[in-house]
């Protein structure tokens, strides 16, 4: 039996909050593998921080929603 070796892809996402103008920032973590269990598992992890000021990239598309509306992915700050 082979040992399973970890290729763990690890993502930041943005969820907007239903209530204010603002948005939360977590993580995204497949697969986890742990010891003694044999499926693997999606982690997601709150970061604990809240964006409010987020610039979008205009010139990236991420996809056009039922009302013609264009969705943009945010820019990545350093």
């Amino acid at each position: 039996m082979r040992k399973p070796l970890l290729h763990t892809k690890v993502t930041a996402k943005l969820c907007k909050s239903e209530y204010r103008e603002e948005w939360y920032l977590y993580t995204k973590s497949y697969p986890v593998r742990n010891p003694g269990s044999i499926k693997p598992k999606r982690v997601i992890e709150a970061v604990n921080r809240t964006i409010t000021t987020t610039i979008w990239d205009t010139r990236a598309i991420n996809g056009i929603d039922s009302e013609g509306n264009h969705k943009y992915k945010p820019i990545p700050t350093a």
